[in-house]
């Protein structure tokens, strides 16, 4: 249903340029006197009075709108006027309370937004006054069932003899049950509750002591609250507190006094904390909540003298039961509806996809920190808005909308690519969220952001990739095997056939030297690309895990200085050797991206306190500090695009754990890193 909106103007132009500006979008009535309007006001149901200040009249339109806000105040007022007058404002606002005080000539679409805003204002409004009316109208039942009591009350007075001492004792407990029931309509939380509940019952009931018990069904437990303490108690683990909820159930929950004799010691220490109790009164309260049908409150009062209570004492709980009931309910739900506005508002951030609901008139109505994060803009600064306009800057509803297209197929919509957003990877679906009458209430898009899955996409074709190059590299080591393996035979057998004087044999010495550290470099090149991850763990010797690496990176380590320090040979550890070839290959090839051409590389191998250690050092430019607490984590990155996947560290951390180490790292910008990396010695 459009607005409605009651335009008041003596000049017949204004009123038809208004008519024709706003009626797509709301449902206008002009006219151009007070009279006019008097009348329209009292026919129809109106949101927002749009007036001008001078009518022709004796009557100012601010004279007109201060009567209005006293007959009607939920309805919006506006002031529109020719006259930029500060007295005509002051008077407008202050007397007549006017929402807005728009000036002649009027931006259209600035209009818009204030009777948007001022229906929105009119619709809290009319909610407020339908609360208050609701909150009167329980008061005024608490004040019909105070007014019962009270009648009740003075009946059963005429019973008894009409002295001052009997009628000055009936006043008091009329003023207390008055207090109590005033007090108990006022609390704002539970605790409260039962703190003037149990207040007022002590000046109703002579009694010692009193609590509120509860009967928690889905714990199995007694709560038991008083003024200034609340206990729990296991109803399995409680033989007389089973025996009392028995007791109520088959006497279908009416009131039960008990004396010192039916009332056991374990039930007067449970609920009062002593023994030294005479007689107890239990008076249930069964109540509905939204989650339980038959939610059972007990109030129990307990006396030390000999003084058993009776009937009346009864009767007089009874008298006040209702209005305690009610407090309950209207507590109980009050704090579930607050539980579940707070669940369903956490449920909606939770997502870490971008969700927004919006209006039938893509209006927005909600949105989850995820939009916040992608637009820059707290919910509240998008909230109300347009979406077209939040989203897309636009004037107009977008080309490929979901929205509308929703509210015309009444169905679920989705797009591979989310028109809210500039970005190809967020691909997005629309849900119709329906009124009883199968109208469409609001719209429900969520947007999926798709860019882990393209980098992971993209890092399964990488990784594809360089499981093909590893096949590769095997295949071109055993076809470079065969030839070399010819080569060191011959170069041997011409070895035995040369005297070792003379030149050619030093010849052949040297090609033998070669064709040995080839093959010693492709056979560390074949334990590399091997898949090693089916592996055993075995004793893995360090030094041979770096010896066997750096060949591998003779040619990346060209132009730098390597410095490789075994403080002792022969440190094993119980690991996987590919596994760890891999993590020295990546932190080795990270030192010589990060040292430029001519840097320095530090390796130490060492043992202590029962650790095998590894570091790798470069005197390279050096991680910000900020970003340490970044580097294993999956995708990122300080290389430039296109040279780096940003699982490297990633995967070495992964590596190092699963062997039960660590890796620490030390970086200063512009004077190196250091990684460090842990692992638990093997001793026999």
């Amino acid at each position: 249903m459009k607005p409605r909106i009651l335009v008041v103007d003596d000049e017949k132009p204004i009123l038809s340029a208004i008519q024709r500006s706003l009626r797509d979008d709301f449902d206008v009535t002009v006219c151009s006197s007070i009279q006019e309007a008097s009348e329209i006001i009292k026919a129809k149901d109106l949101d927002v009075v749009i007036s001008d200040y001078a009518l022709g009249s004796e009557i100012t339109g601010a004279g007109f709108l201060e009567s209005l806000s006293r007959e009607k105040p939920y309805i919006a007022r506006i002031m529109l006027t020719g006259y930029s007058s500060s007295q005509i404002a002051e008077e407008a606002i202050n007397k007549a309370g006017v929402f807005r005080f728009i000036t002649k000539p009027w931006d259209d679409e600035h209009l818009r937004m204030v009777l948007y805003s001022a229906f929105k204002r009119s619709s809290i409004i009319r909610q407020n006054i339908k609360l208050v009316e609701d909150i009167k109208d329980k008061n005024n039942k608490i004040e019909l069932t105070a007014s019962m009591i009270e009648r009740e009350l003075k009946l059963s007075a005429k019973k008894i003899e009409r002295s001052k001492e009997d009628i000055s004792v009936f006043q008091d407990n009329l003023n207390s049950i008055n207090e109590m029931l005033e007090n108990i309509s006022s609390a704002r939380n539970f605790s409260e509750l039962v703190s003037s509940t149990l207040s007022g019952i002590s000046n109703i009931v002579e009694c010692d002591m009193s609590c509120i018990a509860e009967l928690a069904t889905s714990t199995n437990e007694f709560l038991v609250y008083s003024t200034n303490s609340e206990r729990k108690i296991n109803i399995a683990r409680s033989g007389s507190i089973s025996d009392l909820i028995n007791n109520m159930k088959s006497g279908n929950y009416s009131p039960l006094i008990l004396s010192s004799i039916y009332a056991s010691q374990d039930l007067k220490e449970n609920l009062f904390g002593t023994k030294d109790i005479n007689s107890m009164l239990v008076y249930p309260i069964t109540l509905v909540t939204p989650d339980d049908p038959c939610k059972v409150f007990m109030v129990v009062l307990a006396r030390k003298n000999k003084k058993i209570f009776d009937r009346e004492e009864t009767l007089r709980l009874k008298d006040v039961s209702l209005s305690i009931r009610v407090a309950l309910e209207r507590v109980i739900t009050t704090n579930h509806l607050q539980t579940a506005l707070k669940q369903w508002e956490n449920t909606f951030n939770s997502i870490l996809d971008p969700l927004f609901l919006v209006s039938k008139d893509y209006v927005v109505l909600r949105v989850n920190n995820a939009v916040e994060k992608i637009l820059g803009k707290t919910s509240t600064e998008l909230m109300g808005q347009k979406c077209y306009e939040v989203f897309r800057g636009s004037d107009n509803i977008c080309q490929e909308c979901l929205v509308r297209k929703t509210k015309e197929n009444k169905s679920f919509e989705y797009g591979d690519v989310s028109p809210c957003f500039d970005r190809n990877n967020i691909s997005a679906s629309s849900y119709p969220v329906f009124e009883e009458d199968g109208s469409i209430n609001s719209v429900i898009q969520y947007n999926n952001d798709k860019s882990a899955e393209f980098k992971l996409y993209k890092q399964l074709i990488q990784s594809e990739k360089l499981a093909a190059l590893g096949m590769l590299a095997s295949n071109i080591a055993h076809e470079i095997n065969n030839p070399l393996g010819g080569v060191l035979a011959y170069s041997q057998i011409l070895k035995k056939e040369v005297p070792s004087t003379d030149q050619i044999y030093s010849d052949l010495d040297e090609i033998e030297k070669a064709c040995l550290r080839g093959k010693n470099i492709i056979s560390n090149l074949l334990d590399f690309s091997r898949d090693s991850s089916n592996d055993g763990k075995q004793l893995v010797s360090l030094d041979r895990v770096v010896k066997d690496t750096i060949p591998l990176l003779n040619i990346c380590l060209k132009g730098h200085k390597l410095n490789v320090n075994i403080e002792e040979k022969d440190i094993k550890v119980n690991g996987n050797l590919g596994e760890l070839q891999q993590v020295v290959f990546n932190l080795i090839t990270n030192a010589v991206h990060a040292s430029g051409d001519r840097g320095e590389i530090t390796i130490n191998v060492s043992s202590n306190d029962g650790n095998a250690n590894i570091s790798v050092k470069d005197n390279g430019v050096g991680i910000p500090h900020e970003l340490l607490s970044k580097i294993f984590e999956p995708f990122f990155t300080t290389k430039d695009k296109g040279k780096g996947t940003g699982l490297g560290l990633f995967v070495c951390n992964g590596i190092i754990q699963e062997h039960g180490g660590r890796i620490n790292v030390l970086s200063k910008v512009g004077e190196g890193t250091e990684f460090m990396i842990e692992l638990p010695l093997w001793r026999e």
